[in-house]
């Protein structure tokens, strides 16, 4: 048996913590490893192959039933492994599958059976996989990724996929010749076209991550290096040479860091996110390579994610602030380390003001940070609100306690909690036994608190002026004092000029400081919106471009939103998406086309 399966078991949390996102019953039987081996078959567009589960039993002397989380699975054959053995096959039913949760599969276990393999394929609408041909693709060559969060690790893998529980895991993949497979954990060998993998600390479902293309790699030392499709490999290698630097000040901060290597992935232009925090081996968006390193936040957050969410995990998807709250206060303390207290300044001032933008439209029970997302996808109701009022709740904590008490309480937490998954009720008690206060209203009531730090940035204030001037007319765009503005800077004041410039003084704003050829987005994305509402046709032609080849979702979403407010705009988008569908990831794609049907006086749905 595989020698880490007894830490493993200690650290498996039985019994386990009930989930609304799961089918499975790990109080009664739970995966403690699980041992993959795969095939790709980028023809079809699917993987298979089998898995081999670990268990521990409450009651391993009596039958039980095993059951696990599935979505848009073919299950082939079921059987018990047993050491000296042949394989004996076990009765199954793959039951019904709902929208959010998929179908359970249930497992009769014998007496004594503390394994089982199962063989499957995946299908044709796995959540989790996006398969990308070569015209997708910087090298030319096909490419498939995973994404397990949230709750697709299940599309992918017949197991228990809960945040709340945890496995070790080892995986063999074969792939088509000439594609590299890289994977969230050790790489063991590689011989021709088969590697071998494994991760010996448990980890949840949505930790395990996959990803096969024409990768080249190139290190900066002994724990970090960095992949990325060859072509791209050497602007890649500069963008983020201060990952070690940046690894050594996060262990300075929150303790040591428990995974071995830190490496990073660059991923084509199709991927959906700016960062996915996956053990040992961090995805990152392409759109970050602007040559100027501004893109260290979103690398500075996937990292403080080993130490939240990684190595202390939210118990279940209700709990999410605690991971993303705490990682955005961990990253902002990495950051002002690194780069001065001005930066993390203005990064926090414009995630308060994306944060009460988006409480403008939402309902009070989503501006809670304990939400319940009870019938719904954790996937279509997450927003800035576990980030950036999880990050306020953590600056009212350290405002109120002093920075050296939160900072040992947090180093505790990491310490002892490591490869745990704690929910809101769990944290409050120890928070309440070690930094008592009162916390009920961050947690239980929508918007913000009375308590709510007020936050400042003297960068972005210098901006207001020169915003509201240019908005007046009494200001020249040539003459505005920005030459040494930073991104963010730019990005409030393009918030501030508001929609007062018409197609004329876009243009003048635009030849003054070439805005539509930005390669950064935090400067971009906000100067697109206002030019194609203002009809900029410059800026139009650039969203049109960004639209048609894929990125973020919320980048795609405030593009689309804005296209839709021109002129002809219900049929201009109607074009783009059906032009560009292909290319989004599958989640995005169904995200977009339910927020475009919610416009209907807009021109409804594509």
């Amino acid at each position: 048996m595989f020698n880490s399966l007894l830490p493993a078991l200690l650290l498996a949390g039985l019994p386990g913590i009930a989930d609304p996102f799961s089918h499975a019953n790990p109080r009664d039987v739970a995966i403690t490893h699980l041992a993959l081996d795969l095939d790709l078959d980028f023809r079809s567009r699917s993987l298979g192959g089998q898995v081999v589960l670990h268990l521990a039993r409450s009651s391993p002397r009596g039958v039980q039933d095993l059951v696990l989380d599935t979505q848009d699975l073919v299950i082939r054959t079921v059987a018990a492994v047993r050491r000296g053995r042949p394989d004996e096959p076990l009765p199954y039913v793959l039951g019904a599958s709902d929208p959010v949760l998929g179908a359970p599969l249930r497992i009769s276990l014998p007496p004594g059976v503390r394994a089982l393999r199962v063989a499957y394929r995946s299908g044709e609408r796995a959540g989790a996989l996006q398969w990308l041909d070569g015209p997708q693709t910087r090298s030319g060559r096909p490419f498939l990724y995973t994404q397990s969060g949230t709750i697709h690790a299940r599309s992918w893998i017949p197991l228990q996929d809960s945040p709340g529980q945890r496995f070790t895991w080892e995986a063999r993949v074969r792939v088509p010749e000439g594609l590299v497979p890289v994977m969230s954990g050790e790489l063991r060998s590689r011989r021709g076209s088969i590697s071998r993998f494994r991760m010996t600390r448990p980890v949840p479902a949505y930790l395990l991550s996959l990803a096969v293309g024409d990768l080249g790699f190139q290190a900066w030392g002994p724990r970090t290096g960095i992949h990325a499709e060859r072509p791209l490999l050497p602007s890649a290698h500069r963008e983020f040479r201060d990952m070690p630097r940046m690894l050594r000040v996060a262990e300075r901060l929150f303790g040591p860091y428990r995974w071995g290597r830190s490496d990073l992935l660059v991923m084509p232009p199709a991927f959906p996110y700016a960062g996915v925090e996956n053990p040992t081996l961090t995805f990152v968006s392409p759109a970050l390579l602007v040559g100027d390193r501004s893109g260290a936040s979103t690398i500075a957050h996937e990292l403080a994610h080993a130490w939240a969410g990684n190595l202390v995990t939210q118990a279940t998807w209700n709990d999410v602030w605690l991971n993303e709250g705490l990682t955005v206060y961990l990253e902002r303390r990495l950051v002002e380390a690194l780069f001065g207290k001005a930066r993390a300044e203005e990064e926090a001032v414009l995630g308060r003001q994306q944060l009460l933008e988006d409480f403008s439209s939402l309902p009070p029970a989503d501006q809670r940070l304990r939400v319940d997302f009870r019938s719904r996808h954790p996937d279509q109701v997450l927003s800035t609100v576990p980030y950036e009022k999880g990050y306020l709740f953590f600056v009212m904590l350290e405002r109120r306690s002093g920075r050296a008490s939160l900072d040992a309480f947090l180093r505790r937490l990491f310490r002892d909690c490591a490869f745990r998954s704690l929910s809101t009720s769990q944290f409050l008690e120890r928070l309440e036994a070690e930094l008592p206060g009162p916390t009920g209203a961050w947690i239980e009531e929508a918007g913000l608190p009375p308590d709510a730090p007020w936050l400042g940035s003297e960068a972005l204030d210098a901006a207001d002026p020169a915003a509201k001037r240019l908005g007046e007319g009494s200001l020249a765009p040539e003459n505005l004092p920005a030459r040494t503005w930073s991104p963010r800077q730019w990005a409030w004041f393009l918030a501030g000029i508001g929609p007062s410039l018409d197609a004329s003084r876009l243009g003048a704003l635009d030849h003054a400081w070439h805005l539509t050829r930005s390669r950064n987005p935090t400067v971009l994305v906000p100067w697109l919106v206002l030019g194609v509402r203002g009809g900029h046709a410059p800026a139009v032609a650039r969203a049109e471009e960004i639209l048609g080849s894929a990125g973020g979702g919320r980048t795609l979403r405030l593009l689309y939103d804005a296209m839709l407010a021109l002129p002809d705009g219900p049929a201009r988008v109607g074009r783009i998406f059906a032009q560009a569908r292909d290319r989004y990831h599958p989640l995005v794609a169904s995200s977009l086309e339910r927020h475009l049907r919610l416009r209907p006086a807009e021109g409804g749905s594509p």
